[in-house]
């Protein structure tokens, strides 16, 4: 088990914390932000000040303009092996092999923080902003946006995570939302929800398909 931590990547098993990794062995910050598989064994290491690789019990940083010294909020991986990179100073960063491309306002995205990113089942990647909304992307590039005009809740997105019935949820600053594929379906205090306010990174569906947050 690799835990992401204030103070280093902890590396756990049944027997307790096995060793930490820091700076010293090649992370580029000790606050490790975000985890994420890579698929071929290995996990992608978000920190608060860059990119990085973890397997074999090693980490090497992952060097680019684009991410050197970036705050990596969230990470996910779309059905080509590209692994979406979300940033706190705005903008994502989809990095396929060497090669690097930066989503901006330029290209018709956000400059707000990308709190949360996911992969929902037709391939697009779906991107939780800091007060723009939400965005959806097609694996063809195709850009789409939901804010409280679109019937959104609220604009700041902590999380987007999709289910195995085909919806994507959408938990706000203001509640929790469910996009069916055609409209927004909101729960609120009402509903059971205890805290309005989500949490970055901080939901996952069950073997049992039921939702955690």
């Amino acid at each position: 088990m690799l835990l992401g931590t204030g103070r280093g990547l902890a590396l756990a098993d049944r027997g307790g914390l096995r060793r930490i990794l820091r700076r010293a062995d090649g992370l580029p910050d000790d606050w490790v932000v975000s985890l994420h598989p890579d698929g071929r064994g290995g996990v992608w290491v978000g920190t608060a000040a860059g990119l990085a690789r973890y397997a074999n019990g090693r980490v090497e940083a992952v060097r680019h303009p684009a991410l050197d010294s970036a705050f990596v909020l969230s990470l996910a991986t779309d059905d080509r092996g590209r692994l979406w990179i979300g940033r706190r100073a705005g903008g994502i960063v989809i990095r396929d092999g060497e090669r690097v491309e930066v989503l901006d306002p330029a290209r018709g995205f956000s400059d707000q923080p990308v709190w949360s990113l996911a992969r929902d089942r037709t391939g697009a990647i779906w991107v939780g902003t800091n007060g723009d909304g939400v965005f959806r992307i097609t694996p063809d590039g195709g850009v789409r946006r939901w804010t409280t005009r679109d019937g959104l809740v609220n604009n700041f997105v902590w999380q987007v995570l999709p289910d195995s019935r085909g919806h994507m949820w959408l938990f706000t600053s203001q509640g929790l939302d469910r996009w069916n594929g055609r409209a927004f379906v909101h729960y609120g205090r009402g509903d059971g929800l205890v805290d309005l306010g989500g949490r970055a990174d901080a939901a996952f569906e069950d073997r049992h398909g039921r939702l955690w947050s």
